[in-house]
């Protein structure tokens, strides 16, 4: 076993595992050659070559084989992981491991390129794009690499694996000009620049990286954003947005030719990671843009789940040497929801409790409405800890088995702008708004108070929920799924609301419009939209 800062070309050990039927000889048949452990001669560099000593042979031997490049100089990174049978530290590249290798490989050729790895958790994505990052900076093939992560604190972490990776001799043997630059403002926990210029960066994507540059004001070249997304629980649509707009609008228009590499594990149903499982599926996404963006903006997507061919006689682990497969299939049934999430990398495909999907939709493309109704879920106050006013308008066709949603919108109102909202949408339908249901359990007596007067000919029914908010949300899921209620066009705003709820869920803006919907709905198809009997207020 090679100790930390030596490489396979040190000592002797044993090859690395490689996935069933993977041949190892296309990526490691330069290892076997008498140069591959030849000493370096005294002055030769990338620079100066000699073209006759061992650094010469390995730096033109892993020029453009990353895979040899990692089994030459980094192969301490890979003894993290033993095996789940013996418990002694294994050396093994799967699947996933190879893909990004090919991936990295492409970085050789100028101009951009775009991928996003999908992987399960702990399937060592973070150390191969570190490999793949020193790689290209060794050679030459990008000069600046900027890493991303969600928080400061974590990017620390991951420039700190960075800095040990570089700490291998035979590597800076052979490429002496990874060795970091001395003077000030050289090297810090963020930044790393190198002794021929090349520079590491890294950055939480709530930080400013407007006009970046390193030595020579050169912009990045090569963008890594690896754990970009928040965890479980603390994910929202709100955020995706944010995320999206600093990937679209900041990151990508620093270099037009650079490479960008994503890798990640899905964090919640519609987040950026699900949007490119997704659209290898050729399925839209869930949340906002409905992951459009990766076909937009020429992303290649790449996805490994834990288990590989599963439901044919091939099913397999991805990297048995860190899961058995029999493992899997337990942590599978222990917890569907955990392993959907954490190792299928699809949560919307397995969770039972994913009540809508865009698939969920249909359209009644011009069915005539007969009368209408308008839902007002009223907030308390307007605080921006407090929930949101929502409000949808829907009727009914000839069909009354049938209720079609039309408008839907939130906000933080005041009673003036709501009341505003309501005689709009009397004159926009002067005929057949005939109706406004106002849930009173939170305010909402206050609610009906502040809108007065009402348009003219306008039936106002107070009603109050006494049920579970859960069961209510479920109920009109099962609505939709029987094909009792139809969207009248896409409704971003509701839709992306409906995708992203789970039970459990708590925020503002989180069910909004999913209370103001069931009002709405339950109105048509029952005659009333509450739990408790409605107050009814005359016809003015």
């Amino acid at each position: 076993m090679t100790r930390h800062g030596q490489s396979a070309a040190d000592v002797e050990v044993p090859p690395p595992r490689f996935p069933p039927g993977v041949d190892p000889w296309p990526y490691l048949h330069g290892c076997y050659h008498g140069g591959w452990r030849a000493p370096l001669a005294y002055g030769c560099t990338p620079a100066d070559p000699c073209d006759a000593c061992g650094g010469c042979y390995r730096r033109a031997m892993t020029y453009l084989n990353p895979v040899a490049f990692a089994v030459t100089y980094l192969s301490h990174l890979f003894r993290r992981y033993p095996d789940p049978v013996t418990g002694a530290p294994t050396w093994s590249f799967c699947d996933l491991h190879l893909g990004m290798a090919d991936i990295g490989r492409t970085w050789s050729v100028p101009g951009p390129h775009r991928d996003i790895v999908i992987g399960p958790r702990d399937s060592a994505k973070s150390i191969w794009w570190i490999v793949l990052g020193i790689w290209a900076l060794a050679h030459g093939h990008r000069e600046f690499l900027l890493v991303f992560s969600y928080t400061r604190e974590q990017v620390l972490v991951q420039l700190g694996e960075v800095r040990a990776a570089l700490e291998s001799d035979l590597l800076l043997a052979d490429f002496p000009g990874l060795a970091p630059r001395r003077g000030r403002g050289s090297r810090n926990t963020l930044s790393y620049v190198t002794v021929s210029g090349a520079a590491i960066m890294g950055r939480g994507l709530g930080e400013s990286v407007l006009g970046a540059r390193s030595v020579g004001a050169r912009r990045p070249d090569l963008v890594v954003i690896d754990d970009g997304q928040p965890e479980d629980g603390k994910h929202n649509t709100k955020i995706k947005l944010a995320l999206l707009r600093k990937l679209l609008g900041t990151i990508l228009p620093m270099n037009a030719d650079m490479a960008v590499l994503i890798i990640g594990t899905t964090t919640m149903p519609g987040c950026l990671i699900h949007d490119a499982v997704r659209a290898l599926q050729h399925r839209p996404g869930i949340l906002p843009d409905r992951g459009t963006w990766v076909a937009q903006h020429r992303f290649r997507a790449h996805h490994w789940p834990a288990i590989l061919a599963e439901g044919t006689p091939d099913m397999r682990s991805l990297w048995p040497e860190k899961w058995t497969l029999r493992r899997l299939l337990g942590m599978r049934r222990d917890d569907e929801w955990g392993f959907s999430l954490n190792y299928t990398c699809d949560p919307a495909g397995a969770s039972p409790t994913t009540l809508w999907t865009p698939e969920s939709y249909r359209y009644a493309h011009g069915l005539p409405i007969h009368t209408r109704c308008l839902s007002i879920d009223g907030a308390v106050t307007r605080k921006v800890t407090s929930d949101m006013t929502a409000l949808t308008v829907g009727g009914q066709p000839a069909d009354t088995r049938r209720v079609v949603v039309e408008h839907a919108e939130q906000g933080r109102w005041t009673g003036h702008e709501l009341r505003e909202r309501v005689w709009h949408y009397a004159e926009l339908y002067p005929k057949s708004l005939t109706t406004v249901v106002i849930e009173t359990n939170n305010g909402g007596d206050l609610c009906v108070e502040v809108l007065e007067p009402f348009p003219p000919g306008i039936e106002v029914i107070a009603y109050r929920n006494s049920g579970e908010k859960r069961l209510r949300i479920e109920a009109e899921a099962r609505h939709y799924r029987r094909g009792a209620v139809l969207h009248a066009a896409r409704i971003p705003v509701l839709e992306d609301q409906q995708c992203a709820w789970r039970p459990g869920a708590s925020g503002p803006g989180v069910d909004d419009l999913l209370d103001a919907n069931s009002g709405l709905i339950r109105w048509f198809l029952f005659g009333w939209p509450g739990d408790v009997a409605p107050t009814l207020r005359p016809v003015r």
